[in-house]
């Protein structure tokens, strides 16, 4: 009795190798299993837009700051001539100082 549950297993499986080598899904795997794979697949979905978003963004902000050198040379470059100015300044109130004195 026992060889015959053997051999109609084979017989079943053994006709229908086609079939077998066929993806498919079986009644077996629960309809949460496949509810939680499709949340999980959306999920990663929705970081990987998040994080491509989060990059762009700082390309951006770096884009931004890369004229920074630049615009910090002009702002030294004013200082040094304000500066420079100034001591014209007090060299002639100096002189004048002396000058109006008695």
């Amino acid at each position: 009795m026992e060889d015959e549950t053997v051999l109609n297993f084979v017989k079943t499986t053994g006709d229908d190798d086609r079939q077998a080598s066929q993806w498919h899904v079986q009644k077996g795997i629960p309809i949460s299993l496949l509810f939680a794979l499709a949340l999980q697949t959306g999920a990663f979905v929705w970081w990987a837009s998040r994080t491509e978003q989060r990059v762009s963004d700082i390309e951006i902000r770096l884009n931004a700051a890369s004229n920074q050198p630049e615009r910090l040379a002009r702002v030294e470059e004013k200082i040094d001539s304000a500066n420079s100015g100034i001591a014209d300044i007090k060299t002639y109130l100096r002189n004048n100082q002396k000058a109006a004195l008695p």
